[in-house]
């Protein structure tokens, strides 16, 4: 339900459970709008601010390798 209006950029409040993924739903939002192009000014920024050092960690690993991948099809586009 919360999907809509993220990428809607609507200001949501997502409450589940611990390790339901609401996090990278949010991110999810960022990555929508690098692969459409429609992030406005042309430059990418994300800021978030990890109320724990664990969960930062484990957002770290959990985008690397999709975010990794990411740049490779950009780049490959841009050839």
């Amino acid at each position: 339900m919360a999907w809509p209006r993220i990428a809607a950029g609507e200001h949501v409040l997502a409450i589940a459970p611990t390790g339901s993924g609401k996090t990278l739903a949010a991110f999810l939002w960022a990555l929508d709008r690098l692969l459409t192009g429609a992030w406005e000014g042309g430059a990418l920024r994300v800021l978030y601010v990890s109320p724990l050092k664990a969960l930062n960690s484990d957002i770290e690993r959990n985008l690397r390798a999709p975010l990794l991948e990411l740049r490779r099809e950009l780049a490959a586009q841009l050839e």
